[in-house]
């Protein structure tokens, strides 16, 4: 269960790739999450795109097409991000990087995120809206590790 973060957005400049320069925007979103026992919460840039979450990149498929924010829209270059977008390459799994609106999100087949801690996590719901995981499943050994 995700939920959008309140109160917070991550400006999108030459040092929002990197995860340290918004440690604090992180741990507020982190701690807005866990208080209002949600699993994580998204994070928007200051024009409204969802960018990540508090702790993780984030990808859509919809009609079993791959998509993920950015890095012009403020979200982090985290190293699963890349690797996810190299292996799907490799697996001729169809891949655009595209902003991330709401309506977007709402209208997505499957959500899931990944850092290189837990790797690919598939997400079940988003503000109520719930998701399936056939295709993540699916795609699963292509875009994980061996």
């Amino acid at each position: 269960r995700v939920r959008l973060a309140e109160g917070v957005r991550k400006a999108a400049d030459v040092l929002s790739g990197l995860k340290t320069t918004s440690a604090l925007l992180y741990l507020h979103a982190a701690r807005q999450a866990r208080r209002r026992q949600w699993d994580d919460a998204l994070i928007l840039n200051t024009q409204g795109h969802i960018v990540e979450s508090s702790i993780a990149n984030i990808f859509w498929i919809k009609e079993e097409k791959l998509f993920t924010p950015p890095l012009e829209d403020g979200c982090v270059a985290g190293v699963m991000r890349r690797f996810v977008m190299e292996r799907a390459a490799a697996a001729g799994i169809s891949l655009s990087e595209q902003s991330l609106t709401t309506d977007l999100l709402a209208d997505a087949d499957e959500v899931f995120l990944t850092n290189a801690i837990r790797g690919i996590k598939w997400v079940g719901s988003v503000e109520g809206h719930a998701y399936d995981h056939r295709v993540v499943e699916e795609w699963y050994p292509a875009l994980s590790l061996p």
